[in-house]
């Protein structure tokens, strides 16, 4: 049995168009999507870069909050050596404390990068 297909009569109209007449409404389908698909990656930009700011306010309100607390725990340390020795010694013994440990981590850091750049890629 073969089947007939039909054409409702609300598509006849648009069924019947002509060659160039359907390249033209296929030109303007494929510009209308291309816009949506540019104003979509100008949604999504805008979006990545609100939460990627707000991310970045809070990390260095952290960073900040940690600064800070090392700088009370510096002194903290200082006032607590101020009970065995000078007030000008224990202020340079956590000073160098400091340095040492700024020290490690620059020396750590660097043969990390020296490892890294070993690597091959």
């Amino acid at each position: 049995m073969a089947s007939v297909t039909s054409i409702p009569r609300e598509r006849e109209a648009e069924a019947a168009l002509s060659v160039p007449d359907a390249a033209e409404r296929t030109l303007e389908a494929a510009r209308r999507l291309a816009t949506d698909w540019v104003e979509l990656a100008r949604l999504e930009a805008a979006h990545t870069l609100r939460r990627s700011l707000g991310a970045a306010a809070l990390v260095t309100g952290g960073i900040a909050l940690l600064a800070l607390a090392w700088i009370a725990a510096a002194v903290a340390g200082a006032l607590a050596l101020r009970r065995v020795l000078e007030p000008d010694a224990s202020v340079a013994c956590v000073a160098l404390a400091h340095a040492l440990l700024g020290i490690a981590a620059l020396l750590l850091a660097r043969r990390r990068f020296a490892r890294a750049e070993d690597t091959p890629r």
